[in-house]
């Protein structure tokens, strides 16, 4: 029998994953980086591999699996992969709501009518380039635009996710803005950061298993795991 997994009234605040939580950018994810692979003359890299290593920083998760895959690079020729990652990233996406996945707005719209204050945080850079990768342009063109309050970028500071200095340096020191905050992710970098908080963290399955999370010791005191964000509830204040 599932168990039912709760969002206080007390919790103000809910910030949100971008990538695999909100926007499906596995498949993205996959085919932009195999078509860069070609492009270069490398073989492509299966599935199962980039599942491995989809996880935290884009260029760390590309490493990663070019090593996984035995593939020996050097650092210009990383840096060119990368490159030619982003420019297909930035191009792929023509629809974006085709790409979100909808028990997240389910739940985003739930917490919306509750009077939840929702952001999003995620590595992906803004930049001045990116296009419709951009993950600003991803929340203007699509049904996030009515459901975010903010969006935080990977080069919005000299911080990002993980780290607690990421969203201190957009609403200070004490995040006393956020009040009591919930993390809405994916993977173990969201319940890393959900620690660095000092809060609790709902990570859904979007795989066979979340992970890495054994990285951080007794991640089940504040993480909870659920097959589907629908099966979230919001609790509401009893008058």
């Amino acid at each position: 029998m599932s168990v039912t997994v709760r969002i206080a009234p007390s919790v103000q605040t809910l910030v949100w994953d971008l990538d695999g939580t909100l926007l499906d950018s596995f498949g993205i994810y996959r085919d932009c980086l195999n078509k860069v692979l070609r492009q270069h003359h490398r073989p492509e890299v299966s599935e199962q591999i980039l599942r491995n290593n989809h996880h935290g920083f884009i260029e760390d998760s590309i490493a990663d699996v070019l090593g996984e895959a035995g593939q020996k690079i050097t650092e210009a020729e990383l840096a060119e992969i990368i490159h030619g990652f982003y420019v297909l990233d930035n191009a792929y996406i023509k629809d974006v709501d085709r790409h979100l996945f909808e028990d997240a707005i389910d739940l985003a719209q739930r917490a919306q009518h509750a009077g939840k204050q929702q952001i999003i945080v995620t590595n992906r850079p803004h930049g001045t380039d990116r296009g419709n990768g951009s993950p600003r342009n991803l929340v203007v063109n699509s049904r996030l635009r009515e459901l975010a309050d903010d969006v935080l970028c990977g080069d919005d500071s000299g911080y990002r996710k993980p780290h607690r200095q990421f969203l201190e340096a957009r609403f200070g020191p004490k995040l006393a803005e956020l009040g009591e905050v919930m993390v809405i992710g994916d993977q173990f970098i969201d319940a890393e950061l959900a620690r660095h908080i000092g809060c609790d963290a709902i990570l859904v399955t979007r795989a066979e298993k979340i992970a890495h999370l054994d990285k951080l010791g007794d991640w089940q005191s504040f993480v909870q795991i659920v097959p589907s964000l629908r099966t979230v509830e919001i609790v509401r204040t009893k008058y």
